[in-house]
């Protein structure tokens, strides 16, 4: 019901590509014909690729930044608070909160939500009440593992960041 496009970064070259541009279009390859794309932040480059795509296949696209976004109320060490706007609902879904730390966190929930809610209003078919699927969203943030990924483990008294970053957007990220 929809394609995902995360964001695009210098990643198994020896399959993809060794440029932005190589591996924006090889990514953009999953987009099909009429069905919508939800596409997370971009590179000038990418994002041109993956928008000339979706429009030769007629596919909608909803862009991080400008279709959906999500707005950090606070962060810290048990998460991330942040209120999410998507221009499929009249109003913003507030004060939803992820246990994972990093602000990239707020970015991953964000296209994991616009996801979610692509495919079940896409479907003219289904009726849908809006609180509980509000209350299911919420309820299904605050469960979400990670192992591995900015996880934060007590080895005795000591903090430990467990990461598994694996290329050099990846490491900027765990650096921040």
């Amino acid at each position: 019901k929809v394609s995902v496009i995360t964001t695009i970064g210098i990643d198994h070259t020896e399959h993809l590509g060794s440029s932005i541009k190589d591996i924006a279009k090889e990514k953009a390859s999953i987009i099909k014909n009429n069905i919508p794309v939800v596409v997370g932040p971009q590179v000038y480059e990418a994002k041109k690729i993956i928008d000339d795509i979706a429009k030769q296949r007629k596919s909608p696209i909803y862009l991080y930044g400008k279709d959906f976004f999500g707005k950090i109320k606070n962060i810290n060490y048990n998460g991330v608070i942040f209120d999410f706007h998507t221009i499929l609902l009249e109003t913003p879904i507030l004060t939803l909160k992820i246990p994972l730390i990093g602000k990239h966190q707020l970015i991953n929930a964000s296209v994991s939500l616009q996801t979610v809610l692509t495919a079940m209003l896409s479907d003219k078919c289904y009726d849908y009440d809006k609180d509980l699927l509000i209350r299911s969203l919420r309820k299904g943030l605050k469960k979400v593992i990670c192992k591995g990924r900015t996880e934060l483990v007590f080895y005795e008294y000591y903090p430990l960041l467990l990461d598994g970053a694996h290329n050099p957007e990846a490491a900027k990220v765990l650096a921040e």
